[in-house]
């Protein structure tokens, strides 16, 4: 999964869009709705790297991880993310819930994964 970021540059690695957009085999308006970042936030290095970019990407990669064993690829994980619907939340998928609740999102995909890994009903 570390094909989504950077080279290490001054000890960090950053949440690439460029190599999302290569791996994930998406377009950056795709992963600006996905993520509920705008484009130009995805465009340019200095707002890449900016906090809330690569936060929200960081969160998106964690939520990928997270479900990549349900899938047979990270093509499928990421088609989950975009379009599957969950019950618990009135049938949206997961990147409407993270569009609707923006943070708060996050939080609610990542329970919503946990109770699905113990074998609940989420």
């Amino acid at each position: 999964m570390d094909m989504l970021l950077s080279p290490v540059e001054n000890n960090r690695q950053y949440e690439e869009p460029k190599f999302w957009l290569n791996f994930l085999h998406t377009n950056i308006e795709t992963l600006a709705n996905a993520t509920n970042l705008p484009i130009s936030s995805l465009r340019g290095k200095d707002r890449i790297r900016s906090p809330k970019v690569q936060n929200r990407l960081r969160d998106v990669h964690a939520i990928l991880i997270s479900v990549s064993p349900w899938f047979q690829s990270m093509d499928a994980a990421w088609l989950w993310f975009r379009s599957a619907p969950l019950p618990g939340f009135n049938n949206m998928s997961p990147s409407e819930v993270l569009s609707i609740y923006d943070d708060d999102g996050v939080a609610l995909i990542q329970k919503h994964i946990r109770r699905k890994k113990f074998g609940g009903f989420a």
